[in-house]
């Protein structure tokens, strides 16, 4: 009798580049202009609250990831360790995250776009990007990841262009004062730009997918935690 099991499609690199691309997205291009809006050069220390906390983010996906390397298995471990009444409302609560994360992407993207076609109408930008989205995950997972794979690597690089060459041009006048107003508008960026970090936890729901789950899971976790961190 076949194995209906699904086949293991993505290895380490596929892996590592699938939550590098989830999570960088509102973290960078959206996200750090309206945290530093409140938090002033502040927003950094703001981020590095966030990064730490999602360091537990990442050793809990990679337990959990290992132990249940299935798909849904962020909903199969809360069904079991704790109730199924709370996997279930784990898995509409991830949903409605993403009813709303998403069209916050494609507006972000709409934005800069019009900064190039100032003519282009933004919600048409913006439907038409999700429409395109959707598409190509429906040609499944590989070719996602192979997607993927080419859109991390120009916008990563292009970050680290960008990065490394805006070390030339700091001006220190504008890091004084570092907290303007106060570690309390600290604290309070660092919960949205704790979200920046969220999508390490999709490493535990596509973990059927992962091939040699025991060992890519946590190494894919580590690699991603140290790009984003760095980026």
């Amino acid at each position: 009798m076949a194995d209906a099991r699904l086949e293991r499609k993505v290895g380490l690199g596929g892996a590592v580049f699938l939550l590098v691309g989830l999570i960088i997205g509102a973290s960078i291009f959206i996200l750090p202009g309206q945290l530093a809006a409140e938090a002033g050069p502040g927003v950094v220390f703001a981020y590095f609250i966030a990064g730490g906390l999602a360091i537990v983010n990442c050793l809990i996906a990679a337990q959990v990831g290992t132990i249940l390397p299935v798909s849904a298995g962020d909903y199969v471990f809360t069904s079991i360790v704790l109730h199924p009444l709370l996997g279930f409302l784990g898995v509409w609560a991830a949903m409605i995250g993403l009813a709303v994360g998403m069209p916050v992407l494609a507006f972000g993207f709409a934005d800069y776009l019009r900064f190039f076609v100032p003519g282009w109408d933004r919600l048409a930008i913006a439907i038409g990007i999700m429409v395109v989205l959707l598409a190509l995950n429906l040609l499944g997972l590989r070719t996602s990841v192979r997607t993927q794979m080419v859109m991390v690597s120009i916008f990563v690089s292009s970050l680290l262009v960008f990065g490394v060459g805006g070390l030339f041009y700091i001006e220190p006048a504008n890091l004084t004062p570092m907290v303007p107003n106060g570690i309390g508008s600290v604290m309070s960026a660092a919960v949205p730009a704790f979200f920046s970090y969220g999508g390490f936890l999709t490493v535990v729901v596509v973990g059927e997918e992962i091939r040699n789950p025991g060992r890519n899971i946590p190494l894919a976790l580590l690699l991603s935690f140290l790009v984003v961190w760095g980026l």
